[in-house]
């Protein structure tokens, strides 16, 4: 894993490294890009929805 890792930064750091265009607006489109995946998908990860517990199931797991 540690060396698809390397040569994946090392990839992107010789394309940077090659690129002589001001990349400022890609990079900008690219965070608001992840922000907004993370922003609207993470919290949907974390809430407890009450319409998709089994029956008779509580939110902390203890049994009624």
């Amino acid at each position: 894993m540690g060396e698809a890792t390397a040569l994946f930064i090392a990839g992107f750091g010789a394309a940077g490294y090659t690129t002589r265009h001001d990349l400022t607006a890609i990079t900008r489109a690219s965070f608001w890009a992840g922000r907004t995946a993370v922003t609207d998908q993470g919290p949907a990860s974390v809430v407890h929805r009450r319409d998709r517990m089994a029956p008779g199931a509580t939110v902390d797991g203890s049994s009624t």
